[in-house]
Parts: structure tokens; sequence; C-alpha cells
């Protein structure tokens, strides 16, 4: 349950649908279990997230600037690091349906001229095994290291809990196929999306997965909501959501560009009804 004063938290709704975000740690996301947990952390690489000149965020629905929004911290002892990973797995498989599905989105880190995998946290932990992983093939990268071969692709690790015997997994639809690559197979095609979010996830590769992994009806958490795109996508495609951003910059900004997204959305649903 939340317990958050009310100007700490935020609800959307959408067609009967509802999304609940709070400005805190995803450990405040108490008393929930889901179907579906989208986790997309900070992948702490080596300094503070970089933003554009003088702390500025460009974007939105009319590009503006987002002045003060600072840089986040993500810059801990790698050691750290890895065990705020393995808390936040154990977390996710506190709040996870027995059939749910958690889509862990990663990829490889270049320190110190070394490639730091995910799996070496994840092969730590027992309560959750990988059953699938997807390859999203951003088709470039902010990365550039003359020394390297440049990286533009991240990972997802689809997990379920340890004892789980069935999860969910659509495999019925006929638009598996379409621009961005048959969703059946690997690498996914989906060009980073312009957002005053620095890392925002496309809007359509959060719905495809959610479209995926969980079911019509269901609930989606974003624990490290940041855009909330996740949350967005589930309440475009007829499901609940919870998700949590512990930047108070960033919620900010999330709840204004989500209102103006979903009354525009609502704005032209109804020019499209039948005179």
């Amino acid at each position: 349950m939340f317990t958050l004063a009310l100007m700490d938290q935020h609800t959307f709704t959408h067609n009967g649908w509802y999304g609940r975000l709070i400005n805190a740690s995803y450990t405040e996301l108490n008393g929930e279990r889901v179907n579906l947990i989208h986790g997309c952390p900070p992948y702490n690489i080596g300094s503070k997230c970089p933003l554009d000149k003088g702390g500025r965020l460009r974007g939105g629905f009319d590009n503006k600037s987002y002045t003060g929004i600072t840089d986040y911290k993500d810059d801990y002892p790698e050691d750290v690091y890895e065990q705020m990973q393995l808390d936040f797995l154990d977390w996710c498989y506190d709040h996870l349906l027995v059939d749910g599905v958690v889509v862990y989105n990663h990829k490889h880190r270049r320190k110190n001229k070394e490639i730091l995998q995910p799996e070496r946290w994840l092969l730590r932990q027992k309560k959750l095994r990988i059953v699938d992983m997807v390859t999203w093939d951003k088709g470039s990268t902010v990365n550039h290291d003359k020394t390297q071969v440049w990286n533009h692709t991240e990972l997802f690790y689809v997990m379920v809990k340890a004892e789980a015997k069935r999860w969910y997994m659509d495999t019925d639809r006929d638009d598996l196929s379409d621009e961005h690559g048959d969703s059946r197979k690997t690498p996914w095609y989906f060009a980073p999306q312009k957002s005053w979010h620095q890392a925002a996830m496309p809007l359509k590769l959060a719905m495809r997965i959610v479209r995926k992994w969980c079911p019509p009806g269901g609930k989606v958490a974003e624990p490290y909501a940041g855009s909330a795109t996740g949350m967005l996508a589930a309440l475009l495609l007829g499901r609940n959501s919870i998700g949590a951003e512990n930047n108070s910059q960033f919620f900010m900004t999330c709840c204004n560009e989500m209102t103006l997204f979903l009354q525009r959305a609502k704005a032209q649903m109804q020019t499209s009804l039948p005179k």
C-alpha cells in the first residue's frame, strides 16, 4: 500500500485503466504483486549521467528545454552497484506473481578497457532464472571509443521465478512482425526515441514488451520509471501499472509529459468517433 503524501504520487487514467507513479524509491512500492516487472536500472557507466550543456534536457511534444534537471549519480563502486542489482532482483521476486515475468534491461559496459557483463550478478542470484533473452539493436550509440568496436545493442533478460512451471507469453497474435523486426526473433530494431529524458525507451518497444509478457487486464510495474514509457504502454494496451521515480525533477517532468500525452490521445479518439 502507498503511504506517501499526495504530492509525492500521481495517478494517470486512460479508458478505465490506471497508472500510479510515486516520487520515491521502488522499495516503497509495497504490497502489490504484478504480472510484469519492466526493470531498466541505471547502468553505472562510471561517471555522472551526462545531460545537455547547462543541465538541460530537450524534448517532449514542443521540444522545450527543461532547465535545472541535474545529473544523477551513476558512479558507484562496481561491487556496490552489483549488490544494488541483487537487492533489486530480490525485490522483483517478492513482488512478482507466480506466473509473472521480469524483463530486465541492461547492456555490456566498458570500464578500463574491460567488458562488464550483467551475468556477473544475474547468475549469482538463484530466485529468478533466465528463460529468454532479446537483443535490442538501437542502430547507433553515443559511446564512441576508437580503440574498441562500437556497440549499439542492449539486452533484455526475460526471467521468471525459479519455481515457476509456466508463465505468460503472447504467441497468438497476427501482428508479430512489423518494421521493427519479427517479435519471435532477435534482434529487435528500434531507433532511440526523441524525448525529454536522455535514456527514454521507445514507446513502440515498450508496447511490444508489455503486449508479449503481460496478459490483457494484467498489471505492470516499472520500478525505475524514468520517463515511465512502460507505464504509458500499459495504459494504452489495457493494463494497470505502478511505478517509482526517485528523482523529483524527473518525476515532475514525467507527470507533466504523461498528462499531456494522454490528453492528446483522448482528443484524437474523440475526433475519430463517427458524427
